[in-house]
């Protein structure tokens, strides 16, 4: 169950950082 939620926020986090990455790139 904690790994679940650890990966879970994990992959969200990666998910945000990637979003992040794309709109600089955009705005470059």
């Amino acid at each position: 169950m904690k790994f679940c939620a650890s990966w879970r926020s994990w992959r969200y986090s990666i998910q945000l950082n990637f979003q992040e990455l794309n709109s600089k790139s955009f705005f470059i």
